[in-house]
C-alpha cells in the first residue's frame, strides 16, 4: 500500500520513479509489533515550479479488536521543509492502542 501514497501524491503518471523498501519487524515504545514499509520517488519528472519528489512510510499491526490497521505519513522529500526521519521516527515510535477496541457500527 505504501508505494500509492507516493505514486497519488507526488508522481502520478509516472510510475517508474516510485521505490519501495522491503518490510521490517517494528516494535513501537509501547509494545505494539507490527512491519514498517517505506517508499519513496526518485527521479520524478518536474512539471511545475511546487513539484518534487515524496517519501512515505506505513505502520500495519493489529489493533486492540483483533484487526489489521495501519499508521501512515507521507510527505515532500528533498525540500527545505521536509519532515526530519528523526522527527518521523519519534512519531512512530509514540503509536498506541486505546484501551477498549473500537465499538461496531
Amino acid at each position: 500500500r505504501v508505494p500509492w501514497w507516493i505514486y497519488g501524491g507526488y508522481t502520478q503518471p509516472d510510475k517508474k520513479s516510485v521505490k519501495q523498501d522491503e518490510p521490517e519487524p517494528y516494535t513501537t515504545k509501547s509494545g505494539i509489533k507490527g512491519s514498517v514499509a517505506r517508499a519513496y520517488s526518485e527521479n520524478t519528472p518536474q512539471n511545475g515550479k511546487c513539484d518534487s519528489d515524496g517519501k512515505a512510510i506505513t505502520f500495519a499491526f493489529k489493533n486492540s479488536a483483533g484487526d489489521f490497521v495501519t499508521w501512515n505519513l507521507y510527505g515532500a522529500k528533498g525540500v527545505k521543509e521536509e519532515i526530519p526521519e528523526a522527527t518521523v521516527e519519534k512519531i512512530l515510535s509514540t503509536v498506541r492502542l486505546t484501551e477498549e477496541p473500537p465499538e461496531e457500527s
